[in-house]
């Protein structure tokens, strides 16, 4: 451990006593079908009509829950209010001896956060629209200006920097396109480091406000927006705002008056909806969701604006199984509304053709829905262009998915509810490479997420070799009209960077005739920077548009990398008999620190680590910069992300494939942490006693069932808004999320999951053993993750464990994604 570090280090033997011991309450908790008087026994519970009757447990099986009662739907019971505030109180008076160490690394971590800042302006329409922020403004505040040319004229004075500023791959690239005629081979791509763009500096001038959050938020303890939709003429402005944390929220629609430039006019309003919107063919029609019971997105409503009351809205779409939640949005193109219902494993697509002006307008499936199925889509002259995992042919499953085409007449004809999915057609320019290919052993493998189209290209986003990665593709022929072939041939070009394990992701794109397509660009150490690659010049050169800017003395060049694998050989049996198995694919850790902490040191060692791990629905912990770290690596920290299975990191294989971590094959995701623990300490990253693991939501359920799995491999636990009631929660369909969530994790109601579930979930497996420190985090307001959860679980690690302390702390004005305020933490 490096003589330098400064880590104050306080004995907590004096530390105030927990909160009175809350009382034990007795509530039966049934596992099985619903008894025949159960008041939510009739035929559409989604007990009985999303599983068959053989597959629940029966005879039911009962438990205790004395915590129960801890459990309010409403937010405002006062014995409930109390324990939160006690347990709060507690906390605080915990930690109250480093609350002057707590106020220096907060000062240090704003240190390193540009105050005042402007985001990378996007180009849309007449407009670029841009967001800022003000010093000591809490808020972000909407603004766009007009556009001085069109968009992408002034690269042409950006020119590249001398040839030892352009990587070498680069040079080699552009000499082979110089010696082809100017062609730039197919899928390879420009190092574009050596490019820069002179000026997209944003100034006041002409500078129109459209929404300032700071003003609003005034009057409110919690203020979210969910989204901002500017209509087709640019005239109105729809957005939704969220002021409580349960992520219901309310639309306004307001004029814009580009004279006022501020405090525009509210001409609708619509409460209580889901937090996104999409505009229809003009200002006079906008689409919305609306919430059922369970807080699930479910109807789709089309609303006139400015004249029909809510009750007179038509409800054009609604979706009757509970495992899937509706979306909308808007194809690229402007001509489509989509419908997009999905659960878990399977989707199902509508579109609303907004050329049709032939009164009501119907929404008309892709495909038939089919179970497994999973697919997303935009659209493109004649055709739509589909990311799916299955295609034409019955027999085969893409688990890293491929590119489809659909023509737009078999939509809008009914041929495609009819075929379904024997219409798709393969895209042979950009084939299937989610396998490993025996012929050619060397080559990534390569999972596909996204599709976005544009009048003269498309853009794919996806994985390979682990990192995020982007697609360019550039049709070989232009299409004749609107007409294009059912399987058009494009050149294929990745974006590739010369920053080792950095993270690549479509950026906002607005315009459909765009010829520039944004990609922003990061890494743990690189801050993160808006490019747009002009698709117009064979070598597809790449401008930086907004690099982010950090103040304090910030140079990238005083910080390491690297990626480390804890090799299945290695991974071991955790005590309590869950074996690793010996044919595992290795895990992946990123790590960064400070280089002059560890000077010499290709690694460090004996290392303060925080680990960080989530591992649940395919959701991928990239490579990404976040100044909060600073303090941390500044004092001798090493900061960890592993990578460990449910994730997606290493593609859908990766979650819930033959070596996933899904189901019934779940606890991999928990043995992996374990191990990535002990292979810090086993070969001496971290130091013995010094190392804090920490994970989210359903990363918190990572973190607990690792605990349980071994204790003393950790020094410090840190659990935000923990999923850790597994059983109590997931029997329980009126929660939100819930019956969805039997897609991810299994139901235990039936025979099937119940033992399996409930031998990792964390408040039910707490061991009688030491434990570490921990913090647990939570919202009064969470939908997601509900306050008790994390309640009831410390309350178990204190009447069962040993160690600690074991401390809560909710916050009484925010929800799941904590508190609105930049500045609060």
């Amino acid at each position: 451990m490096p003589s330098s570090m400064s880590v104050p280090v306080h004995a907590l033997s004096s530390s105030p006593p927990p909160p009175a011991h809350l009382k034990r309450q007795p509530h039966s908790v049934v596992f099985g079908a619903p008894s025949s008087s159960s008041s939510s026994s009739s035929g559409d519970h989604p007990l009985l009509t999303l599983s068959p009757p053989s597959s629940l447990l029966s005879p039911p099986r009962v438990r205790d829950d004395a915590l129960f009662w801890l459990r309010d739907d409403s937010r405002s019971d006062c014995a409930v209010l109390e324990a939160l505030r006690n347990e709060n109180a507690y906390q605080e008076g915990v930690c109250a001896p480093l609350d002057s160490f707590r106020c220096v690394l907060y000062d240090e971590m704003k240190s390193f956060m540009k105050e005042s800042d402007t985001s990378a302006p996007v180009p849309h329409g007449p407009y670029e629209y841009y967001r800022r922020t003000v010093e000591s403004k809490s808020y972000k505040i909407h603004c766009r200006r007009p556009k001085n040319m069109e968009y992408g004229d002034n690269l042409e004075a950006a020119k590249p920097l001398d040839v030892e500023a352009v990587s070498a791959e680069a040079a080699k690239l552009i000499a082979e396109m110089q010696a082809d005629g100017g062609k730039l081979p197919d899928d390879k791509a420009l190092h574009v480091d050596g490019f820069y763009d002179p000026s997209f500096e944003v100034t006041g001038e002409d500078e129109e406000i459209l929404l300032d959050e700071n003003e609003e938020a005034k009057v409110h303890a919690h203020y979210v927006v969910g989204c901002v939709a500017i209509s087709p003429s640019h005239q109105l402005m729809a957005y939704t705002v969220d002021t409580s944390g349960y992520e219901t929220y309310d639309l306004r629609i307001v004029r814009l008056d580009t004279a006022k430039k501020a405090n525009h006019e509210l001409v609708d309003e619509i409460k209580n909806i889901d937090g996104h919107v999409t505009w229809g063919k003009d200002d006079d029609t906008i689409f919305y969701c609306k919430l059922d019971d369970a807080h699930r997105p479910y109807q789709v409503y089309r609303h006139t604006v400015a004249e029909s009351a809510d009750d007179d809205d038509v409800k054009l779409f609604e979706e009757s199984d509970e495992r899937h939640w509706v979306d909308l949005s808007k194809t690229r193109s402007g001509r489509f509304v989509v419908i997009s219902s999905d659960s878990p494993e399977t989707s199902e697509a509508h579109v609303i053709d907004l050329d049709d002006n032939n009164g009501t307008p119907t929404p008309r499936v892709i495909a038939a829905r089919e179970h497994g199925c999973r697919y997303t889509l935009d659209h493109r002259g004649s055709l739509f262009y589909l990311v799916a995992n299955r295609s034409a042919n019955k027999t085969k499953e893409y688990l890293e998915s491929t590119l489809c085409t659909l023509p737009v007449s078999a939509v809008l004809d009914g041929s495609a509810k009819e075929k379904g999915r024997t219409l798709w057609r393969e895209v042979p320019s950009f084939p299937y490479e989610g396998e490993k290919d025996p012929e050619r052993p060397e080559r990534p493998i390569r999972m596909l997420e996204s599709v976005s189209c544009f009048q003269t290209f498309l853009a794919l986003s996806g994985r390979r070799d682990g990192y995020a990665a982007v697609w360019v593709l550039r049709p070989k022929s232009a299409p004749q009209g609107e007409h294009e072939e059912a399987t058009p041939d494009f050149h294929v070009h990745q974006v590739f960077f010369q920053e080792p394990g950095s993270t690549v992701l479509e950026g906002p794109n607005r315009d459909y005739e765009s010829k520039m397509l944004r990609v922003c660009h990061e890494s743990m150490r690189m801050p993160s920077r808006d490019l747009d690659l002009d698709t117009r010049a064979e070598h597809l050169p790449l401008f930086v548009v907004k690099q982010q800017e950090v103040p304090g003395g910030y140079d990238q060049k005083d910080y390491r990398t690297a990626s480390v694998a804890v090799p299945p050989e290695v991974r071991s049996t955790c005590f309590d008999g869950d074996e690793v198995e010996a044919n595992s694919p290795p895990v992946r850790m990123t790590l960064m620190w400070k280089a002059d902490m560890y000077e010499g040191e290709a690694i460090p060692k004996n290392a303060p680590v925080l680990l960080y791990a989530y591992g649940a629905y395919g959701v991928c912990i990239d490579p990404e910069f976040d100044f909060k770290r600073l303090p941390l690596l500044n004092r001798g920290f090493v900061y960890a992300i592993a990578h460990v299975r449910g994730g997606g990191e290493e593609g859908r294989n990766w979650y819930e494939g033959a070596t996933g971590a899904k189901y019934l094959t779940k606890k991999r995701t928990f043995l992996d942490l374990v191990e990535c623990a002990r292979y810090l300490k086993r070969e001496g990253i971290c130091a013995p006693d010094k190392l804090c693991v920490e994970g989210r939501s359903a990363g918190g359920l990572t973190v607990g069932a690792a605990l349980n799995l071994d204790p003393g491999v950790f020094d410090c636990a840190i659990a935000g808004v923990p999923f850790v009631d597994i059983m109590t929660t997931m029997c329980d369909s009126t929660i939100p999320l819930t019956v969805t969530e039997w897609e991810e994790w299994g139901n235990p109601n039936e025979t099937a999951f119940h033992d399996y579930m409930c031998s990792y979930s964390p408040i039910d497996n707490v061991r009688g053993e030491k434990y570490p420190p921990m913090l647990c985090t939570s919202g009064l307001h969470d939908p997601r993750v509900a306050y008790w959860e994390p309640l009831k679980w410390v309350t178990t690690l204190r009447d069962t464990a040993s160690g600690g302390p074991f401390l809560s702390k909710c916050d009484l004005e925010s929800g799941h994604f904590s508190a609105s305020d930049r500045y609060r933490y």
